[in-house]
């Protein structure tokens, strides 16, 4: 709820028309964050942050070695 609230504010004071899309990383707690603000703003698009699923998947390839 934290997250959601910031956000909000911040479409609220900046203008949610002004945005097209919001970048998140695939925690879990931005996944409710994520489709709580679509509800809200169904035109504004939420975007996973692909640098976020490189780093995990890179990760991920080095811990088998």
């Amino acid at each position: 709820e934290f997250l959601v609230e910031k956000i909000d504010l911040i479409l609220e004071e900046v203008g949610h028309n002004r945005f097209t899309a919001i970048v998140i990383d695939n925690a879990s707690n931005m996944k409710l964050t994520q489709q709580t603000i679509y509800e809200k703003y169904p035109k504004i698009l939420n975007l996973n942050c692909i640098a976020y699923c490189i780093n995990l998947v890179s990760k991920d390839i080095l811990s088998i070695y």
